[in-house]
């Protein structure tokens, strides 16, 4: 069975990143952090939680894994950034499934669709079971 269940926070907050440098096109690139809407999993936070559920590999460590990435303009993922794992397996894996997300709906501020940063939290059943 799989070990590992997803408890999303999108909605937390990472400080705002500015583009690393000005850009020579007209597009934004900045990394938002608040948005008027949030980027949003195809089918929501229980498809979400079934495709987690199918996808974890058997035999991954107990405990948590936080990792932030971006959600593009064009729903995909990027920056993958593991924050916090209790073993190098665990982060590997929670990256692994992150960088292997279907394209998301984007977030949208003013009316533009725009990047935006999320935090996603995983967490192995066996930290409640105790």
């Amino acid at each position: 069975m799989k070990n590992l269940i997803l408890i999303s926070i999108f909605s937390l907050s990472l400080l705002t990143v500015k583009a690393q440098s000005k850009a020579t096109s007209s597009q934004d690139t900045t990394i938002y952090t608040r948005v008027d809407v949030q980027p949003e999993y195809p089918g929501g936070f229980v498809a979400l939680a079934d495709y987690m559920r199918a996808n974890i590999k058997s035999g991954s460590d107990k405990g948590m894994v936080f990792t932030a990435f971006v959600i593009e303009r064009d729903g995909s993922v990027s920056n993958i950034k593991v924050l916090r794992s209790p073993s190098e397996a665990a982060a590997k894996e929670a990256a692994r499934l992150v960088s292997n997300f279907p394209k998301f709906k984007p977030a949208t501020k003013g009316g533009k669709v725009v990047r935006c940063s999320l935090l996603s939290l995983f967490v192995s059943r066996e930290v409640f079971d105790k």
